[in-house]
């Protein structure tokens, strides 16, 4: 995208500036730069003039890589000219906001920043420009720091031209429900405990190991492994 070409103009954060006859040039000034607070002194010359420069709210990379390729050159320039798209400010602050969007800069002078990611949401929905993900959720936690959401401005140029309106995020799939399985049924068949149910059949008096443990003779009787009452090993007695 080209660069136009500009000289710091006239603006309401410019104090008594001094112009040539043409009124397109301004010769001095005072400038309140919005970005960092600070009031620079401007006269234009040779080694002056650069103190004072001209940024793009929306830089025209970042412009260029979110939607502005795919306008046309007249629009494009509309783009770089607009007046809602440049601001005046010092040379070391175009420098270092450079091509950040609002994820990754943000003026130093905190009392700005509330204006300033509304431009570039104003800007940016007027010429139908996209925003990332991280640059979507830092503009929407700032203007909700700021008691506000978009500027009835921007949401007037997305509905009178929905062409231009960014298009929206598509929220990533969510994990498929989980149909919950049917509760087990009751079971109607209890469990057998070890003392209810005789093993397999012993031989009365022969040693065990369980005390306990039941088991059934060659006849049927009931054993249980015990121990006499005088003490000794245990054996298979009848119960």
């Amino acid at each position: 995208m080209r660069h136009p070409q500009r000289h710091p103009s006239p603006r309401s954060d410019r104090h008594h500036p001094e112009a040539r006859s043409n009124g397109c040039t301004v010769l001095s000034g005072t400038l309140i730069d919005p970005y960092s607070g600070r009031t620079i002194p401007f006269t234009r010359g040779a080694n002056t003039s650069a103190d004072v420069q001209i940024d793009h709210v929306v830089a025209l990379a970042d412009a260029w890589q979110k939607g502005a390729q795919q306008l046309d050159q007249t629009t494009r320039q509309d783009f770089a000219n607009d007046p809602r798209n440049l601001q005046a400010t010092s040379a070391a602050m175009n420098k270092q906001k450079g091509d950040g969007d609002a994820a990754t800069w943000l003026p130093p002078n905190k009392a700005y920043r509330c204006t300033f990611v509304s431009r570039q949401v104003e800007v940016k929905a007027a010429y139908g420009l996209l925003v990332t993900q991280a640059e979507h959720d830092a503009i929407a936690n700032l203007l909700i720091g700021c008691g506000a959401t978009a500027p009835a401005s921007v949401a007037a140029s997305a509905t009178d031209n929905p062409a231009l309106a960014p298009a929206p995020f598509a929220s990533a799939p969510g994990p498929a429900a989980v149909e919950p399985s049917p509760p087990l049924a009751p079971s109607t068949t209890p469990v057998p405990s070890p003392s209810s149910t005789p093993t397999a059949s012993v031989t009365p008096g022969a040693f065990c190991s369980t005390p306990g443990a039941t088991g059934v003779s060659k006849t049927g009787k009931p054993m249980v492994c015990s121990q006499h009452q005088n003490g000794g090993r245990y054996r298979w007695r009848a119960q």
